[in-house]
């Protein structure tokens, strides 16, 4: 029951920001389009041996299929990138900048474990792109202030 609260909160998180975020003009035009809103996610599903990593993809995925139907963001669709960090803090980071770099996300959005957080942090702080909904509970994510960061978990 937790991870459904924590889940839909983190969700209407994103989908919250989404808008504002296209917004933001000419800085956020990565990853912004006529259609879709394409957005990048690095998480922890160790090749599908990872549960908790499986549900939250499924709970995010299943969202998203909903909140489309009903004609997206502003009648744009959310596309998410995900890809597995194998909960390892490299491969996140090799994931944050592949998502970033190659695909043009316009944000990086709900890495699940510390190590890997904090990697998509390093990564998303030095190419300037926002990073939103990480359900870690590291302080780092919080302290000091990192203006780009968005953590879900207090």
């Amino acid at each position: 029951m937790r991870f459904q609260t924590v889940s839909r909160f983190t969700l209407r998180l994103l989908l919250g920001a989404v808008p504002m975020l296209a917004l933001a003009g000419a800085v956020l035009a990565q990853g912004v389009a006529p259609k879709p809103i394409l957005i990048g996610q690095s998480i922890t599903l160790q090749g599908g041996k990872n549960e908790y990593g499986m549900a939250v993809m499924d709970g995010i995925n299943t969202y998203l299929q909903d909140v489309n139907a009903k004609g997206g963001v502003n009648g744009r669709q959310i596309v998410l990138k995900t890809l597995d960090d194998d909960n390892k803090s490299s491969q996140a980071e090799a994931n944050a900048r592949q998502l970033i770099e190659q695909d043009k996300v316009l944000l990086v959005f709900g890495s699940i474990e510390g190590g890997p957080s904090n990697a998509v942090m390093k990564i998303t702080n030095e190419l300037k792109v926002p990073f939103f909904g990480a359900m870690a509970g590291s302080p780092t994510l919080r302290r000091p202030h990192q203006p780009l960061v968005f953590p879900a978990r207090a």
